[in-house]
């Protein structure tokens, strides 16, 4: 069984964890998520989440494949 934490092996992140993996900030990625620049999925109602899989695609400069 593993012991490493689940925020170090899940796929998808909060909105804090994205933008301390993109280094930016909070607002700067929420004005990303509005120009259409990265996805965010929602989870249930309030729930938002990012797959860490796009965030690299578009860390490595792959935007059409990120969207």
């Amino acid at each position: 069984m593993s012991t490493q934490t689940a925020t170090s092996e899940s796929r998808y992140l909060s909105y804090s964890q994205a933008a301390r993996y993109l280094s930016v900030s909070l607002g700067t990625l929420r004005r990303m998520v509005e120009r259409g620049e990265v996805r965010a999925y929602p989870v249930g109602e309030r729930l938002i989440r990012f797959d860490r899989a796009e965030l690299d695609q578009l860390v490595r400069g792959d935007e059409e494949a990120a969207q």
